[in-house]
């Protein structure tokens, strides 16, 4: 079993619950911090990319999964910051 942290990180986590592979998340449940909304903004722009993937449109499935994984980075590198300035 892998890793996880609070609703959203981790392998096939998502909405406090293991999801199987293809299974849309439930994206309702509150996150437990900001490093967890983080989680939930890029597994949500990855189910968006998968939805783009069945429809065919590879082109969108790459893009979303892009600016997925750039906002992750983006959101991450702005809390450790603000985690380093003392914020919560």
């Amino acid at each position: 079993m892998g890793q996880f942290y609070g609703n959203y990180a981790g392998p096939n986590w998502t909405g406090g619950r293991n999801v199987a592979p293809g299974e849309r998340g439930e994206y309702d449940i509150v996150p437990t911090d900001p490093s967890d909304a983080l989680a939930r903004d890029h597994d949500w722009g990855y189910a968006n990319a998968d939805d783009a993937k069945k429809e065919g449109d590879m082109a969108s499935y790459y893009a979303l999964r892009h600016a997925a994984d750039l906002a992750l980075i983006e959101g991450a590198k702005k809390r450790q910051k603000e985690l380093l300035e003392g914020g919560r």
